[in-house]
C-alpha cells in the first residue's frame, strides 16, 4: 500500500492516502479496502500516539467481512485498543 512508504517517515502525507483510500472503498462500495485501511489508520494513529482516535477507528471495522489476513492485524491490535481505552 503506498501508505506504507510514508508512514515512517510523513505522519501526515501517510494519512491523507488512507483517508483517500477509505473515501473510494465508500465510493466504490469496497468493504475489503474499507476495512483495510480503516485498520491501518488505526495502526498509524496508534503509532502517532492518538490512541482514542484509533481506538475509535478500529470500531468502524465492519468484523463481519474480514479476511484471515485482515482478522489477524485487527487481533494484533484488539489487545492493544482495549487496555488503552480504559487509560483514556
Amino acid at each position: 500500500m503506498l501508505y506504507q512508504e510514508y508512514y515512517v517517515f510523513q505522519f501526515d502525507s501517510a494519512m491523507i492516502y488512507l483517508d483517500k483510500g477509505i473515501t473510494l472503498a465508500e465510493k466504490t462500495a469496497n468493504t475489503y479496502y474499507y476495512n483495510n485501511n480503516l485498520i491501518h489508520k488505526a495502526e498509524l494513529l496508534s503509532i502517532g500516539g492518538l490512541y482514542g482516535e484509533a481506538i475509535e477507528t478500529m470500531s468502524l471495522v465492519d468484523t463481519t467481512a474480514l479476511d484471515n489476513t485482515q482478522v489477524r492485524l485487527l487481533l494484533l491490535y484488539l489487545p492493544y485498543s482495549h487496555l488503552l481505552g480504559r487509560l483514556l
